[in-house]
């Protein structure tokens, strides 16, 4: 199961649906899966006040695509206009992709086939308005478009989306099911055969490239579980594959890489209780810097106050001016934002179920002053300024 990316790639982009009545659990879940799987962004709305408000707020991402469901056809043209009043009051820009979508009672393939259509036309629209507009999505000459943005993992679909991060208000289950699975990797035994077959999977991924199978050749000959963290520091195959199966939720690459990821988890572990033993601080504060899209940020800002986990390992520092300089401040941005997470570890509170520890005296780049998280970790956004507060909290709540 590989996630496939969003049809709608403009990470400028949100989809609102909004629907007047009481949607059927059926529906409700076709329309969220065709939201999710289409979209960087989804909200749903079934409050006329509270879709206004939202609008009237100061929002982070720019363009947006309105979904109604309503029976009355006047009222849904009352709804568009007062839409875009509230949009542009706060210069956002209402896509030419506003639908209505009504669900009849004439049988559930005919329901899913109407939404499936309906998603089809609304794409189709979004990219003649992009051929008609390039200048609005694309990326200034000088700035670095993000690669390594972190999804969110589902279980249950799949194709989707490259996504952020898990709202545990709404997502706690597909969290569980991958934190699952990641127990089960790291506990597993494992023998020789396992570290060949990834070396296997990189020689295989970079065939083509002479240079990179020559490094993979090297880096294999001198792999033992000591030099795990050191490995995924570097700019190597490791970490590049290991961050892109977490990036498009590939299990079977992410399965394939569980030898690694259990020499990895056990360094962390092992280096971070040794560290623990030796300090006197309760409260650890640490920085990222990262360039997201505006939905990312947009996500960020909607989740104030929420339990969230980040996919994938998180990569932290001590030295809040790495934090800057990872986060691209000061270059010019058009569809990303800069973002610095300044993360709160409350050791008195947190029942650390996965490890993390400073790496600075193991990982390829020492004046980075990194600390490196395992995935698994639950935090709060607690406020949100010109950085973003991360507050740890008790994982085993959620277990």
């Amino acid at each position: 199961m590989v996630r496939k990316e969003q049809l709608a790639t403009d990470p400028n982009l949100i989809s609102i649906w909004y629907h007047d009545h009481k949607v059927s659990i059926d529906v409700m879940r076709q329309m969220k899966k065709h939201l999710y799987n289409n979209f960087p962004y989804s909200r749903v709305f079934n409050d006329q006040q509270h879709l206004m408000s939202y609008l009237g707020n100061k929002l982070v991402i720019k363009h947006i695509v309105l979904i109604l469901s309503m029976k009355n056809k006047k009222e849904v043209e009352s709804m568009v206009k007062l839409a875009k009043h509230h949009s542009q009051r706060r210069g956002l820009n209402m896509l030419p992709c506003e639908l209505r979508m009504c669900f009849s009672s004439s049988g559930v393939e005919s329901i899913h086939s109407h939404i499936e259509n309906s998603f089809n036309s609304i794409v189709k629209d979004l990219k003649q308005n992009e051929r008609l507009s390039p200048a609005d999505t694309t990326q200034a000459e000088d700035e670095e478009i993000p690669t390594d943005e972190a999804p969110c993992f589902d279980i249950f679909n799949s194709t989707s989306k490259d996504s952020w991060l898990y709202d545990l208000n709404n997502e706690s289950l597909k969290f569980l099911l991958f934190q699952s699975l990641i127990e089960v990797l790291i506990r597993k035994e494992y023998n020789s055969n396992s570290l060949e077959h990834i070396w296997r999977i990189c020689r295989r991924d970079y065939m083509s490239n002479d240079a990179q199978i020559k490094k993979i050749n090297e880096l294999a000959a001198a792999y033992t579980p000591e030099v795990a963290i050191n490995y995924y520091t570097q700019n190597s195959c490791l970490f590049r594959l290991l961050s892109k199966a977490f990036r498009m939720e590939d299990v079977d690459r992410i399965y394939g890489f569980g030898c690694y990821l259990a020499d990895l988890h056990k360094q962390l572990e092992q280096t971070g209780n040794n560290q623990r033993l030796n300090q006197s601080e309760d409260i650890k504060v640490f920085h990222r810097g990262k360039k997201v899209a505006r939905g990312v940020a947009q996500q960020l800002k909607d989740s104030k106050g929420h339990v969230i986990a980040l996919n994938g390992l998180l990569s932290t520092s001590t030295d809040v001016n790495v934090a800057e300089m990872f986060s691209g401040q000061g270059t010019v941005q058009s569809d990303y934002q800069s973002v610095i997470f300044e993360v709160h570890i409350d050791l008195r509170a947190a029942k650390l179920i996965r490890p993390y520890a400073n790496i600075k005296e193991l990982c390829a780049f020492r004046d980075e002053s990194e600390v490196l998280f395992f995935t698994g970790f639950v935090w709060k956004i607690m406020t949100l300024n010109c950085s973003l507060i991360l507050k740890s909290r008790d994982e085993t709540a959620l277990f």
